[in-house]
């Protein structure tokens, strides 16, 4: 995948979050995910207008490879 990273371990489980009501029609949720910036760092979700009428959001993902923990950025893709 494309602008992966490595990092030297598993990121911590995911927070239980409670996804705060939309603050405005039309917007779409980003879910929160851990990053790495030396040390593991919680980075919440947020509400966000996606870029057109038919797009949605893709999560990041962390996948384990040949003793190597990698990160996928997430991204809008189109339905």
């Amino acid at each position: 995948m494309s602008g992966a990273i490595v990092v030297p371990g598993p990121p911590p489980p995911l927070p239980v979050v409670v996804v705060p009501p939309a603050p405005a029609m039309g917007m779409a949720w980003v879910p929160g995910a851990w990053v790495w910036r030396g040390q593991w760092i919680w980075w919440p979700g947020r509400w966000v207008y996606p870029p057109h009428p038919y797009a949605y959001w893709a999560p990041g993902r962390w996948w384990h490879r040949d003793g190597h923990w990698f990160w996928g950025r997430g991204h809008w893709r189109r339905r």
